[in-house]
């Protein structure tokens, strides 16, 4: 199947070694390479001898004249945004490139990662170039596929294929905020699809053909959001003052788009209970909205050490209806299969693995429980990065936001495709930042 690159950009790299050569600028005087990441360093070049600022991090690194840097003493696992500023002999600016730049972690985290939670998506970073006049997307390692064509989409919409690991957006408007992904597609095992096919039959659930690329394939999404340059450059290349605050959060909500389902249980439980209909949150994606499940994992750096509480794990009331849609009773379902399975607190970031079963509480025999699982780190200035797999049903959306404090930003999201794929059938993998 075709790799779908939608808007959104991502965690992982699968070598710890790897080549862009590609022009990240769009005035033919200053051309800028991204030449070269290997043992914590970037070499960043440019033709001929120009004045340039390195901007990392929001913290000025380097000025002067020259044709190449380094960027030196890289942690492995980390992300950075890296301000190329061009300007005349007089101070101004005739250009400004930002690179979006994950290095990889070291290869004993990443064979960790690959053995033991079996997401592919998590071995490879997606990188991104944005100058005034386009969006330049490269990743290394393999995002798994079946047919070695990468749809790419930007926001949720198509807007061109590459058979390559890298794709150049010319089609942009200054100072926008663009998602970009990557979904590769690859099929499954022909015994894990008569797997599929056993547990369809027993539910009763007939795979049509349309449905043969969600039900035969795992789907692996590599994205990351981007803001597009404004047309003064002036502005651009300031150095912003970060948004501090002593901590952020990281949300995870899963939700029922519509304010009524059909019972997805029906051809088994046969309306015996006379439940027709589930209750659902009757919502688009929104960090304030209702939910199935919700949980909030928040991180506070503070002088005298960091603090980690991921004690707010919280199961939403579940409705039921008749054929008239008309309530019948009420049930909430406990988080007991909601925990941990790792975390680690350190003076600069947090990383944890959180692992999400929640039943839905209707039935003991026919219900099955709403699954995700991903690994996250949380950066003190503010980055994240996070990678896992969930149900391809129902909607699933992730943020970040400051703690304490109202700037939030949307990290991921996924829309529901079918109460079905609860039964066991293939999940989609992300990996995002």
């Amino acid at each position: 199947m075709r790799k779908l690159l939608i808007v959104t950009v991502a965690m992982c790299l699968a070598v710890t070694t790897f080549f862009v050569h590609r022009e990240l600028s769009a005035n033919p005087k200053f051309k800028v390479k991204h030449s070269k990441y290997d043992a914590g360093k970037i070499q960043l070049k440019w033709e001929n001898r120009q004045f340039v600022e390195i901007i990392m991090d929001d913290k000025k690194i380097w000025e002067g004249k020259g044709k190449e840097f380094s960027l030196d003493k890289l942690k492995p696992g980390y992300r950075h945004e890296v301000k190329v500023v061009n300007k005349n002999d007089s101070g101004k600016v005739n250009d400004v490139v930002v690179l979006y730049i994950a290095t990889p972690p070291n290869p004993k985290e990443k064979k960790i990662m690959k053995e033991k939670y079996k997401n592919d998506a998590a071995n490879v970073y997606l990188n991104a170039e944005v100058s005034i006049d386009s969006v330049k997307l490269n990743w290394s390692g393999h995002i798994p596929d079946s047919d070695g064509v990468y749809d790419v989409f930007r926001n949720g919409k198509k807007i061109g294929e590459t058979r390559t690991n890298f794709f150049t957006d010319t089609e942009i408007k200054p100072k926008q905020r663009y998602r970009y992904e990557i979904l590769g597609k690859k099929k499954l095992h022909q015994t894990k699809i008569e797997e599929v096919q056993l547990k369809a039959k027993k539910q009763g659930i007939k795979i049509k053909k349309e449905d043969e690329p969600h039900t035969y394939y795992t789907d692996y999404s590599v994205g990351k959001y981007i803001e597009t340059l404004s047309t003064n450059l002036e502005s651009e290349a300031k150095i912003q003052s970060p948004v501090y605050a002593p901590g952020y959060m990281v949300r995870y909500n899963t939700f029922i788009p519509n304010k009524l389902v059909k019972n997805p249980y029906r051809r088994v439980s046969k309306y015996i209970d006379g439940v027709y209909y589930f209750g659902g949150d009757n919502r688009g994606f929104n960090f304030f909205g209702s939910y199935r499940t919700q949980t909030d994992m928040i991180v506070t750096f503070h002088p005298e050490g960091t603090r980690f509480d991921s004690s707010r794990r919280r199961i939403g009331t579940s409705t039921f209806y008749n054929k008239h849609k008309r309530l019948l009773f009420r049930d909430r379902a406990d988080n007991k299969n909601i925990r941990l399975d790792y975390k680690h607190v350190g003076s600069d970031n947090v990383s944890y693995r959180l692992e999400h079963e929640a039943e839905i509480p209707y039935s003991e025999l026919t219900s099955p429980a709403i699954d995700y699982d991903y690994d996250a780190i949380i950066y003190k200035n503010g980055n994240l990065s996070i990678s896992g797999c969930h149900d391809r049903a129902p909607s699933h959306e992730i943020y970040i936001a400051t703690y304490p404090g109202d700037t939030i930003r949307e990290i991921y999201r996924h829309s529901n495709q079918g109460f079905k794929y609860l039964f066991g059938f293939p999940q989609k993998c992300f990996d995002m930042w």
